[in-house]
């Protein structure tokens, strides 16, 4: 039997929903790296099962490994659903990390949709002794791993040799998520990304937060920022100890695939 899907992307960050209940047994693992594939499949950066009563979501990353929470993929679940339901939503959406307050603020007549989620708090830690990098930087967790430095340019960082590196350096051994910021501004940050179990990416909604969270941190007055992706621009809040994303998420297209 074949499987239906939509392709969605909040700034390029691009994802195949499938609805879980449609997907049956198949292996999630096996089944998103074949389809994710960009020269032999449908192409995208990864796959979320999308889940209904309660809404909720897995995603998993390119290569087939599963991840926790996904801020770009999120606002797609949550814009999906609104569309699904023709008219503007708020409500919760379930995921490995825990619940998360979405609200669709926007339904495009050009299929962009505008969604505000709570991404709930981040924690700072240092970095774990051992690690080989040349970029000082801290350990973020905003429902998964990040690691953030701040550079004083990151459009000079060799992302594709540091990005792999750093994901796979012995002292994250369950792997972990790559940030190079430079802040432009107090309110503007320029973001490169390097995700776990996908590359080099064009925008990683829990990237900018946790990339926020520290440019937070070290300036206390600051409670909003503008991060500018490769794909467009993010913007962060916070509001009472939580982060709140906005950004788009846009339908691509509906496709169905062979077993």
């Amino acid at each position: 039997m074949s499987v239906r899907f939509e392709k969605w992307h909040g700034l390029g960050n691009d994802y195949l929903l499938v609805d879980r209940s449609e997907f049956g047994s198949r292996d999630p693992k096996s089944w998103t790296a074949r389809w994710s594939d960009r020269r032999c499949g449908v192409g995208s950066d990864g796959m979320i099962l999308v889940g209904k009563d309660p809404l909720g979501m897995r995603i998993f990353n390119a290569d087939g490994s599963e991840g926790a929470m996904c801020g770009n993929g999120i606002r797609a679940v949550a814009a999906q659903h609104a569309r699904r339901l023709q008219q503007l939503w708020s409500g919760a959406v379930v995921t490995q990390s825990g619940t998360r307050e979405c609200e669709v603020q926007s339904l495009g007549e050009a299929g962009e949709d505008h969604v505000a989620v709570n991404m709930g708090a981040a924690t700072i830690t240092a970095l774990p002794d051992g690690l080989d990098s040349p970029f000082p930087g801290v350990q973020v967790d905003v429902g998964n791993p990040h690691y953030v430095a701040f550079v004083p340019d990151c459009e000079t960082v060799r992302l594709d040799h540091f990005g792999p590196k750093i994901e796979c350096a012995q002292a994250f051994p369950n792997r972990i998520n790559v940030q190079f910021a430079t802040a432009l501004t107090e309110h503007r940050i320029r973001l490169r990304t390097w995700e776990r179990g996908s590359g080099i990416t064009k925008a990683c909604g829990t990237g900018a937060c946790a990339v926020a969270a520290v440019h937070f941190a070290q300036n206390p007055t600051v409670k909003s920022v503008a991060l500018e992706l490769d794909g467009g621009l993010l913007k962060i809040e916070e509001a009472n100890g939580s982060l709140w994303m906005t950004g788009p998420a846009c339908h691509v297209y509906s496709g169905v695939v062979p077993d």
